[in-house]
């Protein structure tokens, strides 16, 4: 940051973003874990609330991953 407040909107998208980026990363874990412990994971989804607040949470994750991907890229000085 550069000494100015940030807005509500833009704490908000940081919040959001890195609760879906903490929330991957453990769901990553959880079942990594799983399969190296049982050989495999079945997971199935039927309730179609819960898919579109998952493919939203991944959306907003992506673009969210894509916004500090980029921010960190215009802040290298690739020049040397």
């Amino acid at each position: 940051m550069d000494g100015r407040a940030m807005s509500v909107e833009s704490k908000v998208f940081h919040i959001l973003g890195l609760s879906c980026l903490g929330s991957a990363v453990f769901l990553m874990v959880y079942v990594f874990s799983h399969v190296v412990l049982y050989g495999g994971i079945i997971c199935v989804e039927s309730n179609l609330f819960i898919v579109g607040v998952e493919t939203g949470m991944t959306v907003l994750a992506v673009v969210y991953f894509g916004y500090i991907f980029s921010k960190t890229l215009r802040k290298q000085d690739f020049s040397h």
